[in-house]
């Protein structure tokens, strides 16, 4: 910096440039050229003080007096204004500059032409500052350089463009829950902002957080379902933006389950099928050892799931059903116990299979036949292995009332085994006229009806077939009794 009393461009001195100087004298020159016919030009003052009346420069010279001029430019709501244009034209209409603010919405220190001396003031103020961003009104100021030196103007802009809406949550996905946040982003101040799920018939007001460009508000209770959330903002300037949407849904409903099979029995085979069906499409396993170990199931549709189970032990069992629907909701409270009893043999004796005893019935003790009842008789047997069964056989029951006195066997079918032991009741058949004697032969029953009177005889070959039958020890008995 220079401070002095005058400065005189010598003879043919030019393109100086002197910064930032503080010139004064008590005579008439402070500043100026030598008159000498050759010419001093381009000589150039920036940001230098000293009085303009006391310019000496003549008609072939040339003196320009320069300022240092900046600009800061801002939204109406106090944010700065990155990237806009500042433009000074002057006087006469010529772009003097032309650039844009930076990040912190000041542009760069720019020189400025207050006015050009040749023996002769031409002014160049007053200038026309022009700052403009998309979107915004422009926004204007007049500067004079000659009654004010270095010059800083601050701009502000007004927004006339809708508010930028940049949707933050809810994303484009599906929730498994009802709680769900709406958020936005704005590039500006907002004075309000509202979203709707059903095309701005319902609004619900969001809340403005601390530096006015974001929204927020959360809702505990959507229901299941797809939506389609708009959301509307208003800026300060009164700029309006309603074109913002997201789409989403929400399913927080576990799936239904319903196992078909197995069912809730004791099974006596060690096979069974399972079959789990859900009202919606997804996945299931099932495990039978609360979720120690779980077991996948075929599908084809993703709603219908099976499996067969071979070879199960006998037990008893609990079979859980685990489903998951197509958005992850699960279900693992259905069950069904179940019991597997497979018997060490079958009814006919023979081994049965699938069980898990190591005993093979061997040999069987039978219990008496019971009476013959609806033409049937039964009896229990327990095997070497401790199994039981029931037997039981076909059997008629023949009443005879015979008034005759020789009504006896009209027919026998002859061999077999099992010959029914009278007993002492039939003493008392006899004694009334009336005996009834099943005796079952192999796939047979015979039976016999004998009609006995207190007067009859046998003849010799009937009496061999009866013996025969019956067996000598019966026979006998009955024959020493009723004989003559």
């Amino acid at each position: 910096m220079l401070i002095g009393q005058v400065i005189i461009f010598g003879v043919g001195s030019s393109n100086n440039n002197i910064t930032n100087s503080t010139f004064s004298s008590a005579g008439s020159t402070e500043v100026g050229s030598q008159v000498s016919g050759v010419p001093e030009i381009n000589n150039v003052f920036l940001n230098c003080s000293y009085n303009r009346s006391k310019e000496t420069v003549g008609s072939e010279d040339q003196l320009i007096r320069k300022w240092y001029y900046n600009a800061l430019v801002n939204w109406s709501n106090g944010t700065v204004a990155e990237g806009a244009n500042v433009t000074a034209v002057d006087v006469n209409g010529i772009t003097r500059f032309s650039v844009l603010t930076d990040a912190s919405g000041n542009i760069a220190e720019q020189e400025v032409i207050s006015y050009v001396n040749n023996g002769t003031f031409n002014d160049y103020s007053n200038y026309t500052i022009i700052a403009n961003l998309s979107g915004s009104e422009n926004a204007t100021s007049s500067v004079n350089f000659t009654a004010q030196e270095n010059y800083d103007t601050y701009f502000t802009l007004n927004v006339n463009s809708p508010p930028q809406i940049n949707i933050t949550s809810p994303s484009n996905q599906n929730y498994t829950a009802s709680s769900i946040n709406f958020n936005i982003s704005s590039n500006e101040a907002l004075s309000s902002c509202a979203f709707s799920l059903n095309g701005f018939v319902t609004n619900f007001s969001m809340t403005l957080n601390g530096t006015e460009t974001g929204a927020g508000y959360a809702n505990s209770s959507v229901p299941d379902g797809d939506y389609i959330a708009n959301f509307s903002c208003n800026d300060t300037a009164g700029n309006f933006n309603s074109t913002e949407s997201v789409v989403f849904s929400v399913d927080s409903t576990s799936p239904s389950v319903t196992i078909n099979s197995p069912t809730a029995q004791t099974y006596s085979t060690s096979s069974y099928t399972v079959n789990i069906t859900i009202n919606e499409t997804g996945y299931c396993e099932y495990s039978l050892d609360s979720g120690t170990t779980n077991n996948t199931l075929s599908t084809t549709d993703n709603l219908t799931f099976n499996a067969s189970v071979s070879g199960a032990s006998n037990g008893d069992y609990v079979l859980w059903a685990y489903c998951n629907d197509s958005v992850g909701n699960r279900n693992d409270t259905s069950n069904i116990s179940f019991t597997v009893n497979v018997a060490s043999a079958s009814p006919d004796g023979n081994s049965g299979g699938g069980g898990s005893g190591s005993c093979s019935p061997s040999s069987w003790i039978c219990g008496n036949w019971s009476s013959c009842l609806n033409g049937t008789q039964e009896r229990s047997c327990t095997s070497n292995c401790a199994t039981k069964k029931n037997e039981t056989r076909n059997c008629t029951i023949v009443n005879n009332e015979d008034s005759g006195d020789e009504s006896f066997v009209e027919s026998l079918i002859e061999g077999g085994e099992d010959i029914l032991d009278l007993g002492s009741s039939l003493w008392e058949k006899i004694w009334n006229n009336k005996l009834l004697i099943l005796i079952p032969v192999t796939a047979a029953i015979v039976v016999l009806v004998i009609s006995i009177s207190w007067k009859f005889k046998l003849a010799e070959e009937r009496k061999k077939k009866i013996r025969k039958v019956l067996g000598g020890k019966v026979f006998n008995k009955l024959w020493s009794r009723f004989k003559f």
